[in-house]
């Protein structure tokens, strides 16, 4: 007898680095469950220019890699924003308030 209980509950648990300057580009690596090729990795829930992904690699189930940027353009202070994972069946994950920008 088998038992589908569906797909992994996918869930996001930390990016590193957590915090950039407006007006770079950083590396990042988010890591977390259920995690699936063609996984999609953005910001959301902040203010001021939204950091821009580029280059997402799923590692594994439990690690994304990518390239994060930040315009310099906009007011000075301090942003945060949720960090949110989709995969391509849908399922949806994030870490709230889990990245800073300081301009």
């Amino acid at each position: 007898v088998g038992v589908n209980n569906g797909p992994p509950t996918i869930g996001v648990t930390s990016i590193v680095p957590n915090r950039m300057t407006a007006g770079s580009t950083i590396g990042v690596t988010v890591t977390g469950t259920g995690f699936m090729p063609g996984a999609t990795l953005r910001f959301a829930n902040g203010s001021g220019r939204t950091p821009v992904v580029n280059s997402v690699s799923v590692a594994s189930s439990t690690t994304i890699h990518a390239s994060v940027s930040v315009s310099r353009r906009g007011a000075k202070g301090v942003r945060v924003w949720d960090v949110v994972v989709k995969n391509p069946d849908g399922r949806t994950a994030s870490l709230v308030g889990g990245f800073t920008v300081v301009k």
